[in-house]
């Protein structure tokens, strides 16, 4: 059940770096708070070998095999127009990024850049990877730059969060992306299949009516086979950091509830969060 508190700590998160620090230094229970983030955005279990690296680790076991605890994975893409922003690089790996590149997209067109690599013209892509909240603030720095830097988002533009499945549920036998992927679309009831291969599953959300009113209309969610993730394709792109951070945090709750057969979506928590969107 959501609470006034609950409600004021999202709403700082997603407001600003400092704003969120400023709400952290007024709280009494940090304890309290680092649970309730953890759950909003969970660390999850990871078995791998032994030789293995991942990033943020939080505790590790002993074994042939070690059981990794780590926060999500966010891959967040944005297409635009404008300058490259290869030069934040340090800067948002300084800040909580675990990686960035910015170069072409993969498709869509754009009179205003040239690309070597293709007939015609593309838009710039920026990709931005990012290990639990504290990644949060480099999303903001690389949205910020954009906007001053004369960074425009236009009709060709998309946007994409790719939340990552590689860990597996303690009830689930197997790992299956296909079966996740499935649960969101009975979770959200709404969606039609597009295409279905050995690579990838794309499904188009005709509307996901709770979340419409801040930019859940008409996207699509694509299960990425190969790389175990969830792509989320937003269907009004926009380089306002509020509206990206509530985004991933709905598209966080719905996948992480397709993962785990049993739980069912927090209607109240939704609605909080669309509160949230609108004030």
């Amino acid at each position: 059940m959501s609470t006034k508190w609950q409600k004021s700590c999202i709403a700082a998160l997603v407001t600003s770096p400092i704003a969120f620090r400023l709400f952290k230094i007024e709280q009494c229970n940090i304890k309290m708070m680092d649970q309730f983030l953890d759950r909003i955005w969970p660390y999850k279990t990871v078995e791998i070998p032994k030789s293995g690296i991942f990033n943020q680790i939080r505790y590790k076991t002993p074994g042939k095999k070690r059981k990794e605890y780590k926060s999500i994975n966010i891959g967040i893409e944005i297409e635009y127009d404008g300058c490259n922003c290869q030069s934040l690089e340090k800067q948002l790996i300084a800040n909580g990024a675990i990686s960035f590149n910015s170069g072409w997209d993969g498709g869509g067109t754009n009179g205003s850049q040239q690309c070597p690599k293709h007939n015609g013209s593309r838009l710039r892509e920026n990709r931005l990877r990012i290990n639990g909240m504290k990644g949060l603030k480099s999303l903001y720095i690389l949205l910020e730059w954009m906007k001053e830097n004369d960074c425009r988002i236009d009709n060709n533009s998309g946007m994409h969060f790719h939340i990552d499945c590689r860990d597996k549920p303690k009830q689930e036998t197997d790992f299956n992306i296909e079966v996740y992927i499935q649960r969101i679309i009975n979770i959200i009831q709404d969606a039609t299949c597009e295409t279905k291969n050995n690579m990838c599953i794309v499904y188009r959300i005709n509307e996901i009516r709770k979340f419409t009113e801040w930019g859940f209309m008409y996207c699509t969610i694509k299960a990425h086979i190969e790389f175990s993730t969830i792509e989320w394709r937003m269907g009004s792109p926009t380089l306002n950091y509020k509206t990206l951070a509530l985004q991933i945090l709905v598209a966080i709750h719905i996948t992480e509830c397709a993962k785990h057969k049993n739980k069912n979506p927090n209607d109240k928590y939704l609605q909080m969060l669309g509160e949230i969107s609108i004030e």
